[in-house]
């Protein structure tokens, strides 16, 4: 897959402005904050319809506007040249594929894939919990239309459970809620454990060659409630009624689940150096590169946020190489980027525009 073009109306600091993609790989040049990655942004969209810098759908939309339009136009593997047009509004989204309007969000999950690699990626190592989650989340959700909906009916339910929580609600309402949150969890907690299984794997393999070394990574999911069947769950979320009317949330569930990053049996976030967490993130994104492909059957674009310059010169190196020229590559920098095997179209940003070069 690769973008031709995008059109961006009222989204973030563009006001109007239409980018046309010649060849394969674009090179987005400006100081920051003049729009770079707010383009990405708006590419990312596409994949899981969620955005990797922010969970809040008003910060996309531009100053003093009620929408943002995104209008996409794609060469596909599978579904030939096509139009998208995604409307963000401060309540939802509505998504026109060749002008027909899709129904149902997750029907085109999977459709479009997209890796973004971006400097909010070492937080993934470092940061907190539920920022580890909202990227396995939008990973998974970017493959699979059924955990994108469980994980919306999940959460809207544990939002009612925890309105009941708070306001002394009764057992037989929470009860309704409840039933849901736990078919949907049961399935949830399936997916992740298997996915980040998959990814491991990948990413232990990836790791050892990007470093060349014999360091061994692993990452690990650490649910918050094991359990064999929907019972179980009910019977946890049963059991911890009063606790959690004290506390006035909801204290165990997949919204509470953690994954670990490793390095020869420790944790990463202790002990990794700068240049070894670097080399963590960008080998779990070339991993989820390669299961992107292998479930998608198609070839998902690379999007570049000024990350790559902050590796030294042996692992930029590793990182081009273990790109497949196949990919299309956009990416930013606030200078042209040094010697690399892409043949870059250019582009300077400038207060929201972009101009060819």
């Amino acid at each position: 897959m690769i973008f031709t073009g995008i059109n961006l109306e009222n989204y973030r600091n563009v006001s109007f402005d239409k980018v046309s993609f010649k060849g394969r790989d674009q090179f987005l040049v400006g100081r920051n904050g003049q729009g770079k990655t707010n383009l990405l942004e708006a590419l990312s969209l596409i994949t899981s319809l969620r955005s990797f810098r922010t969970n809040k759908q008003k910060n996309l939309i531009g100053s003093e506007k009620d929408y943002s339009g995104i209008y996409y136009h794609i060469v596909h593997e599978r579904l030939g040249e096509l139009n998208v047009e995604l409307k963000i509004k401060s309540k939802g989204k509505e998504i026109f594929v060749n002008g027909e309007a899709v129904k149902r969000q997750s029907e085109i999950i999977g459709d479009f894939p997209v890796v973004v690699f971006s400097s909010l990626d070492f937080e993934l190592i470092r940061g907190t919990p539920s920022g580890r989650r909202g990227y396995v989340d939008q990973f998974v959700c970017s493959l699979n239309g059924q955990y994108f909906d469980a994980l919306r009916r999940y959460h809207q339910a544990l939002d009612q459970r925890n309105i009941l929580l708070k306001s002394n609600g009764s057992i037989p309402e929470m009860e309704a809620f409840e039933q849901i949150m736990a078919v949907n969890a049961l399935f949830i907690i399936s997916q992740r454990r298997q996915m980040i299984h998959e990814l491991g794997a990948i990413l232990s393999e990836t790791y050892q060659r990007m470093s060349e070394s014999e360091e061994v990574p692993r990452l690990i999911f650490q649910p918050n409630l094991e359990a064999e069947n929907v019972e179980e769950i009910l019977g946890c979320l049963s059991n911890g009624r009063e606790r959690d009317r004290i506390m006035k949330a909801t204290s165990r569930g997949p919204h509470k689940d953690e994954y670990l990053f490793m390095l020869n049996g420790r944790l990463a976030k202790e002990i990794a150096s700068e240049g070894q967490q670097r080399s963590l993130v960008s080998a779990l994104k070339l991993g989820q590169i390669e299961i992107m492909k292998q479930k998608t059957n198609v070839s998902p674009v690379i999007l570049a946020d000024d990350v790559v310059n902050e590796l030294d010169s042996g692992r930029r190196e590793l990182f081009w190489h273990h790109l497949n020229q196949n990919y299309q590559i956009i990416a930013t920098g606030t200078d042209r980027p040094a010697k690399t095997p892409l043949d870059w179209n250019y582009f300077s940003v400038e207060k929201g525009r972009f101009h060819q070069l």
